[in-house]
């Protein structure tokens, strides 16, 4: 039992992009396959097994699955179309994600450091913390983590 045999690509369907080629139990041929779960993520069962939409949309065009992970670009978990999808390590991955809740400056990378009464801007780099300086407002701090993390998803 092969997935492509089963899913295809549907850029035209939104959702989770994928759609059922021929009838499978209460699913039928040219409808939507999945389910959207609580954190916004699609998934969808397939021989007994969940499997996350993206890394079928990826394996679906490109003929094989992702290396290691699949970076939604726009950070919009939803959003399966595969012009916004790549394959990255698990550290350009990080990069890529959206704030804690919990983030004080409300940016990402971005903390308050209370010895210099300014912010400081860190990125993770291959397990490392790289420090980007010191700045007067969150936003230049920002400015700066996301200025590496660009440079590091065009390498």
């Amino acid at each position: 039992m092969r997935i492509e045999d089963y899913l295809e690509y549907a850029p035209d369907i939104g959702g989770s992009f994928l759609r059922w080629v021929i009838d499978k139990g209460k699913m039928k041929a040219g409808t939507m396959a999945g389910t959207q779960t609580e954190r916004g993520y699609w998934v969808v069962c397939f021989s007994g097994k969940m499997h996350k939409a993206h890394r079928v949309v990826w394996f679906l065009v490109h003929g094989k699955w992702p290396s290691q992970c699949i970076d939604h670009i726009d950070r919009n978990p939803a959003n399966n179309a595969i012009e916004n999808l790549r394959d990255c390590s698990l550290s350009e991955n990080q990069i890529n994600k959206r704030p804690k809740r919990n983030s004080v400056s409300g940016y990402k990378g971005v903390t308050w450091n209370k010895a210099a009464g300014k912010y400081q801007a860190a990125i993770r780099i291959d397990g490392k913390s790289v420090h980007l300086g010191l700045f007067d407002t969150a936003k230049a701090a920002s400015d700066a983590y996301e200025a590496k993390a660009l440079e590091r998803s065009d390498q």
